[in-house]
């Protein structure tokens, strides 16, 4: 079985092909601890002020998502419908709430 590193969370535990240097797994290392972090890890978006919307939005995706993935739906004419679907299903409000968490956690955080 295949595991990538971002499967196991550990580089350090996969297995190395013999085609793979020291020299490359101490660039790996060396790109692995100058990494920066995410300003936005620990935001958790609370959906309970736009649950509805969100399964709206679900249920509009849901109509578009495998066409659109398998080119069986023309995109020219698919994307701007969905688009329009998405805005009457409550896309904006959803975008203005997550917005309005987003600041308020980055304002917290400094």
């Amino acid at each position: 079985m295949h595991m990538a590193a971002w499967n196991t969370a550990n580089n350090k535990i996969l297995y190395a092909d013999e085609t793979i240097t020291d020299k490359q797994i101490e660039a790996r290392d060396k790109s692995i601890e100058d990494a920066i972090e995410s300003p936005i890890l620990g935001f958790v978006f609370n959906t309970e002020t736009v649950k509805n919307e969100i399964s709206n939005l679900n249920n509009v995706m849901s109509q578009y998502l495998d066409g659109l993935n398998t080119g069986t739906l023309d995109p020219t004419v698919a994307v701007p419908e969905m688009n329009k679907k998405l805005e009457t299903a409550g896309f904006s409000k959803v975008q203005k709430e997550m917005q309005k968490q987003y600041d308020a956690f980055m304002a917290e955080a400094k």
